[in-house]
């Protein structure tokens, strides 16, 4: 009895410990690799039964934000509206018309609030600028001035201000030069205050004619070391690139892709030193960088819904955003709400060094034959125990615009680099891209353990984005598991199973064991805990002794990133 009572005791403590480190953050808290995002609060906006999209807000020093938003149907019935609120987006007001709104929105060095617009579809060197500055009754007073271009555009003025460590005013903007059939992306600078602006650098255009829009939407943001970073949209829907500068903005580096996501992107740096970008479509996402640098993002979801995902972030505390959004439809986005919502959604975004990953490589990985670990150090395709079947390419070459690639990448979650592998092929040959186990002279097996860790990445997708699949010759049978984003899906004697499981931008470890002799197979998690288990799948075609992974067939294509694969065989 004293033996069971001293049990009871230290169950009972060892629970209270667990629950009371839950209870430390509250309910909804998602923990990433450096820091931790904790909900707050949510504040409703506006609701109707029209559509709202395209949030654009400014908040300034006392406590006010300005939002400029539109209501009707995208191009159709579409028309402007304005909101405010004056204690840091707990209650809103709708503006009168002529109301200041957050578009291109700045605060200058005298407390004044103003917006700078121009929206000129007209190609020209000279365009107009509408200064507009808020009286006490939030109305904008207008003037105007002019601007010169080095070459002839329209001109697009779009996002928001970035005043600089040395108090210059950066906007950027968008347009057609002359001649062109795609826009480009530019920057605009103001020196005194915003009283006057001039064009200032040319931050991407697309020579090649490569998409479909050509670079747009943009924001720029400095870093605490003095590099600046542009964010840039150039479809309408596909890939969110980066640009850095280190000369103060003038000229810009290499694109490089950091999101499967582009819509008007808006990024912020906080007091804390995080780097945030909003972005999305047709959900809404935060890219999030505790190190500040651009170069360790971490994706956090807003909203799973469909909307315009034009949304802003504003630091409204100590360690605490304000993110402004709609929850709508854009032109039949296939939103089944019956009502459109904008909110003000408060959450504390904090840095906790305490939350930083091992640098230790994975100690799994280091139990099989490995197809890729960290461990190998060697360059993928050196490698002697596994092939590409297929045309897997690396990213940097021809073959990538295919949208069937590998890269190795660092990211935050991991200390160590990744297999990143894109497998969105549509037309062959680049929808059949895996890699195989180097099986040639290898003695006939019986049983087979493949180990690995991924995540899934394209959030877009209810498809399955993942395949692993070992056969054998021997019996012409086979097991095969796959990934979607929240489901795992399997087969026992060929007949389907679903297994809800969350993989939406998670590192999950799994093990699959198949036994030829017994015709069984199991799915087991990292710890070794059982997930399913069933009957080998028989196939009427002679089958090699295989073990792949990628996609394989026409219905798996998706993002995946691996932090390590392997297998082990036994006669």
């Amino acid at each position: 009895m004293k033996i069971k009572k001293i049990l009871y005791w230290g169950l009972l403590c060892l629970f209270s410990a667990v629950f009371a480190d839950e209870k430390d953050y509250p309910f909804g808290t998602v923990i990433l690799n450096g820091g931790r995002i904790e909900p707050v609060s949510m504040s409703l906006i506006e609701s109707t039964n029209e559509h709202l999209n395209f949030c654009f807000a400014q908040n300034f020093s006392d406590g006010s934000i300005y939002l400029r938003h539109s209501g009707g149907i995208h191009t159709v019935s579409e028309y402007g509206c304005r909101d405010y609120s004056l204690d840091n987006g707990v209650t809103w007001q709708r503006g009168q018309k002529g109301c200041l709104g957050g578009f291109n929105a700045y605060e200058t060095l005298d407390g004044k609030k103003c917006q700078i617009e121009c929206w000129d579809n007209k190609v020209s060197d000279t365009h107009t600028l509408i200064h507009k500055t808020a009286d006490k009754n939030h109305i904008g007073q207008v003037t105007k001035s002019t601007i010169k271009l080095p070459y002839k555009s329209s001109f697009r003025l779009h996002r928001k201000v970035l005043r600089t460590k040395d108090n210059r005013l950066l906007l950027t903007g968008y347009g057609y030069k002359e001649n062109a059939n795609k826009n480009h992306s530019f920057l605009i600078e103001s020196t005194d205050d915003g009283k006057s602006w001039h064009y200032y650098s040319t931050i991407l255009e697309d020579y090649s004619v490569q998409f479909t829009e050509g670079p747009n939407e943009a924001d720029v943001v400095e870093l605490t070391n003095g590099d600046f970073l542009a964010f840039v949209r150039l479809t309408a829907l596909g890939d969110l690139v980066q640009l850095r500068s280190r000369d103060g903005g003038k000229t810009w580096g290499d694109r490089k892709n950091i999101a499967p996501f582009c819509v008007a992107p808006m990024a912020h740096v906080m007091k804390n030193g995080t780097l945030l970008i909003v972005s999305g479509r047709p959900a809404l996402y935060l890219l999030i960088d505790f190190t500040g640098t651009g170069n360790n993002y971490q994706t956090y979801q807003v909203y799973g819904g469909s909307g315009s995902s034009y949304a802003s972030i504003l630091e409204t505390a100590k360690d605490q955003i304000t993110v402004v959004y709609d929850e709508s439809d854009i032109g039949a986005w296939k939103n089944l709400a019956r009502f459109s919502r904008i909110f003000a959604a408060r959450f504390n975004v904090i840095k906790d060094d305490k939350l930083l990953a091992s640098n230790a490589t994975h100690p799994k990985a280091k139990e099989y034959q490995v197809f890729y670990s960290p461990d190998c150090g060697m360059a993928i395709e050196k490698r002697t125990n596994f092939f590409s079947h297929g045309l897997l390419h690396r990213s940097n070459e021809k073959a990538a615009q295919n949208n069937t690639w590998w890269e190795i990448q660092k990211i935050a979650e991991r200390p160590y680099p990744v297999l990143h592998l894109e497998l969105k092929g549509e037309a062959r040959p680049y929808r059949f891209a895996n890699y195989r186990a180097n099986l040639q002279g290898v003695e006939p097996y019986s049983k087979v353990k493949i180990g690995w860790e991924l995540r899934v990445n394209d959030h877009g997708t209810d498809a399955p984005q993942f395949q692993v699949l070992c056969s054998f010759a021997q019996t012409s049978s086979f097991a095969v598991v796959e990934f979607t984003k929240n489901k795992i899906l399997l087969k026992s004697n060929n007949q389907p199973i679903e297994i809800p499981y969350d993989l939406h931008g998670k590192f999950k470890a799994f093990e699959l064991h198949a036994d030829a002799n017994s015709a069984t197979w199991k799915l087991v998690d990292g710890t070794g805990k059982l997930i399913s288990e069933g009957k080998l799948n028989p196939n009427k075609n002679h089958f090699d002794n295989r073990i792949q992974f990628g996609d394989g067939s026409n219905g798996v294509a998706g993002s995946v990133d691996l932090s390590y694969i392997g297998y082990d065989l036994q006669k």
